[in-house]
């Protein structure tokens, strides 16, 4: 009863079933995962992880160590990751669109050109679509497509669009206006992806 779709560089799930039919089963994903929400919105349909520590890919060696000790400028120590749903009525009656975004946060190590005054900051780093993509693959099997099935729907290569659907115009006041070259509900849809990618809060 789900689907991985894709139109461009733009991944989701069709499920078959209601938002409120899908909602509390992809609530109980993210508890079988053992990952925190942050948020709940089933008004908006949006859902938010708790940000989620990656240390595995630093090395605890002497090298490692020794550069923190006299690098300049920025040395990264780890990452942070975190997952934002979107949760609508699908566009085909009796389904729902599910939208994964990632977002990032990356550690760097500052300190002074003799190493001293070291200290750490978080700094938004860039989305990653594979870890996108693996989120959805994870999701497809825990709705009970098999884990052979959904691999082969996560590889599926659609050719990118290089048309255009959005442009800069100017409206009769002389206000800035966005005009996009598309259906009212898939805009729509696009217009929220949009705004999680960039990290705004949707309220209403």
């Amino acid at each position: 009863g789900a689907k991985m779709r894709r139109e461009g560089d733009q991944r989701w799930l069709e499920i078959n079933g209601s938002p409120q039919q899908v909602w509390p089963k992809v609530v109980a994903f993210w508890r079988s995962q053992g990952i925190l929400l942050l948020e709940e919105n089933p008004t908006t349909g949006i859902m938010k992880t708790d940000w989620l520590e990656n240390r595995a890919d630093i090395q605890r060696d002497f090298v490692t160590n020794m550069l923190r000790k006299v690098a300049d400028g920025l040395y990264a120590t780890s990452t942070r990751d975190q997952y934002r749903v979107r949760i609508e009525p699908g566009l085909t009656s009796g389904t729902t669109d599910l939208y994964l975004t990632h977002r990032a946060m990356e550690e760097q190590f500052r300190s002074n050109s003799v190493g001293e005054d070291a200290s750490t900051i978080w700094e938004p780093a860039a989305p990653d679509p594979a870890k996108e993509a693996a989120m959805l693959r994870q999701l497809l099997v825990y709705l009970g497509v098999s884990d052979r099935e959904a691999s082969s729907l996560a590889a599926q290569q659609q050719q990118a669009s290089t048309a255009t659907k959005s442009r800069l115009t100017t409206g009769s006041g002389g206000e800035s206006v966005l005009v996009i070259d598309d259906e009212y509900r898939r805009a729509w849809r696009l217009t929220g992806v949009a705004l999680d990618r960039v990290g705004f809060a949707v309220e209403d």
